[in-house]
């Protein structure tokens, strides 16, 4: 028999999972400036639940607060409120430039752009921790079966692509926001 504890857990890792699997699949269907401006705007919005689910609720039947809010204010705010971590704030922050390259700059850029070549190793690297537990509880669904996470960054990077590093990456920060979300209690 399994605990309510353990089975909650294999609950949340089954979640967390589909959550994954659904998000990496869809930012393959777009393009690299459509990956960046939709993995972003998705974190955007679970760091939104994330606070909301934290904050006592509003006075009144609206609650205009967040929306007034933009992404690297809410970073700041999870950040402050203690509701994330150092490595997932520095994270957050380094979606948030991405965004703004891809978002602002004229120019075309795509995963090959030695600027967002090298936040996607930074990002890699902010990660690595989760990937290695990922890559642990369910081997071979993120990384090809010959590969690890504790492999060389920028090796796992040439095999994959840059575009599929972070694609994972986003996936996974997406999915631990939610996750996240459904953890934290709610002030009193």
């Amino acid at each position: 028999f399994f605990s309510s504890e353990k089975l909650m857990i294999n609950l949340e890792m089954k979640k967390l999972a589909d959550c994954f699997s659904s998000l990496s699949n869809e930012l393959t269907r777009e393009s690299d400036r459509g990956s960046v401006l939709l993995a972003v705007c998705w974190m955007d919005k679970q760091l939104t639940c994330l606070i909301q689910t934290f904050l006592i609720d509003p006075k009144g039947d609206q609650d205009t607060f967040l929306k007034t809010v933009n992404f690297s204010q809410k970073i700041q705010l999870a950040y402050r409120l203690g509701l994330i971590r150092d490595d997932t704030y520095s994270s957050l922050e380094l979606y948030r430039r991405l965004r703004n390259e891809f978002a602002h700059l004229s120019s075309p850029l795509t995963f090959k752009t030695t600027s967002v070549k090298g936040r996607v190793l930074d990002i890699f690297r902010l990660n690595k921790k989760v990937l290695q537990s990922v890559h642990d509880v369910a081997p071979g669904h993120i990384f090809p079966s010959e590969t690890k996470p504790n492999d060389e960054i920028e090796a796992l990077c040439s095999l994959l692509g840059d575009r599929k590093v972070f694609d994972i990456c986003a996936a996974l920060t997406v999915a631990g926001l939610l996750l996240t979300s459904t953890q934290v209690e709610k002030l009193q």
